[in-house]
């Protein structure tokens, strides 16, 4: 993935939590981390899609004890990150998003869409700097 090029993923949030957001590069439990990974690690900035509600974000790493809290989180919501961490060769990185600015649609970049299937919100990271 190149730096500044838009993505969708997956992400995920606890019950009756609207404001916490949280994205792990699990990668589906593969040895290589996944490219967005990297691109929010150098650019902490982009924004999210929350049931039509579009918001800038900032994206941070957790470590330690509050990182595995919110890996016990994306478990609670999906259950093939238990899985993921298990085969895992690797640490898999984990970011809070944190909510900015509630923003209109047709300010934002054009992103690719996730297959109709997944009922899952989508983030997209890294604007170009």
């Amino acid at each position: 993935m190149t730096l500044g090029v838009m993505a969708a993923q997956p992400l995920a949030r606890g019950p009756g939590d609207r404001h916490l957001w949280v994205v792990a590069g699990s990668n589906a439990g593969q040895a290589r981390v996944p490219g967005w990974v990297f691109n929010i690690s150098a650019y902490d900035r982009g924004w999210i899609d929350v049931n039509g509600e579009h918001w800038t974000v900032r994206f941070e790493p957790a470590f330690g004890a509050d990182r595995d809290a919110m890996y016990d989180l994306m478990i609670a919501v999906w259950k093939a990150y238990a899985s993921y961490a298990r085969h895992s060769p690797r640490y898999i990185p984990v970011f809070p998003i944190h909510l900015l600015d509630r923003v209109s649609a047709d300010t934002l970049p054009q992103t690719p869409q996730l297959p109709p299937s997944l009922d899952l919100t989508t983030i997209s990271g890294a604007w170009e700097a």
